[in-house]
């Protein structure tokens, strides 16, 4: 009698085991601990969190940048100027690096991001300001500046060229991967040094040339060597901020 219970009790047990195995095979699951469900919770938050701070930024960066066209181009028009034109351009950009500063959470990689994005805008923005009045105007405006259809294309155009220059930097802003320092952002940086001095001293180099009064094309100091050097200098600049936001780009990131 002992016998045959304890067959039958090792009998139901195996049973019971085979269901068990069974349903887990049909479901294709195995038991999800609270750990689990808390990780994926945690993970899912972070994705949500991401995706918010990345239509908030660009959103942000969007209004900043249509906003100061639409008001420079109506004061350039209503006093017949171009001389808020690449101020109003160098202030787009402060702007937005200012804002990506303010937009939350920051690494020491996204202070660095800021920090090389208002030292260029403010170089060249306070020399461009400073040309402009110096010389006394800008050649290029001069058909359109009384035409409001026509002038706001040029703001327009700049406009984009401020949004689409920053796409490298704004996806990289709302990146909570910024992570640390390495070799890529180390060439960046040295980069980014190489251009903001290349294209500072050809722009001096040029305005001191109009300065003095000399016609013709300047052929002195750098622009021995290259056509545009300020302008050589200023892709340098961009590529190594490129570079730097590289780390934190992924998927069709990369093509901005």
């Amino acid at each position: 009698g002992g016998a045959r219970a304890s067959v039958r009790v090792r009998g139901a047990s195996a049973r019971a085991s085979f269901q068990v195995t069974r349903g887990r095979r049909r479901t294709g699951r195995h038991t999800t601990t609270g750990k689990d469900l808390s990780l994926g919770s945690s993970r899912a938050r972070g994705r949500r969190r991401e995706v918010r701070m990345y239509s908030s930024l660009f959103g942000t960066a969007a209004l900043i940048d249509v906003g100061i066209q639409v008001v420079g181009w109506a004061l350039s028009c209503a006093l017949s100027t171009e001389k808020y034109y690449d101020m109003c351009g160098s202030l787009t950009f402060i702007a937005i690096a200012i804002a990506s500063l303010l937009s939350g959470t920051l690494s020491a990689k996204h202070v660095v991001l800021c920090a090389i994005v208002l030292l260029w805008a403010l170089r060249l923005g306070s020399f461009l300001v400073v040309r402009v009045h110096k010389t006394g105007g800008d050649q290029r405006f001069d058909k359109v500046k009384g035409r409001p259809g026509a002038y706001a294309v040029y703001w327009l155009l700049q406009g984009l060229w401020v949004y689409v220059t920053l796409l490298p930097f704004l996806f990289a802003m709302s990146s909570s991967a910024a992570g640390g320092f390495g070799v890529v952002d180390s060439i960046g940086l040295s980069l980014f040094a190489l251009g903001f001095l290349t294209e500072s001293i050809a722009d001096l180099q040029k305005f001191k040339f109009k300065m003095d009064g000399q016609g013709g094309f300047i052929s002195s100091g750098l622009w021995r060597y290259s056509r545009h050097p300020n302008y050589f200098g200023e892709m340098i600049v961009w590529l190594g901020v490129y570079l730097v936001c590289l780390p934190s780009l992924s998927g069709a990131e990369h093509l901005a």
